[in-house]
């Protein structure tokens, strides 16, 4: 559910087609249950098709849907490895600082 309100939230400016989620596991962090996904966004936009990478974790806090999700976009080439690398490193570094706490 969070992940098609993220969906409906993009499409103001791209169309997400599909998610093609290649992997996936549920996580606990800090406490907090977590699905942690990789895959990638299928989308369109007036200038034709591509695909975003996109690693992301989706969890509730007080019973509101929430998402930290980072994408690299690859609409002309394959991206190296070590961009798609970074932003996994970078989405892993900042939902480890998240906390259920005032």
């Amino acid at each position: 559910d969070v992940l098609l309100k993220y969906i409906s939230g993009m499409e103001n400016d791209v169309k997400i087609d599909s998610l093609n989620i290649k992997e996936d596991t549920k996580v606990t962090i800090n406490g907090i249950e977590m699905y942690r996904f990789e895959g990638e966004f299928n989308c369109t936009r007036s200038a034709g098709a591509y695909m975003q990478y996109a690693v992301g974790y989706t969890f509730f806090i007080d019973e509101m849907p929430c998402s930290v999700i980072g994408t690299v976009f690859n609409k002309y080439e394959e991206q190296p490895v070590s961009v798609i690398k970074d932003v996994e490193e970078k989405v892993d570094a900042v939902i480890k600082t998240l906390r259920n706490e005032p």
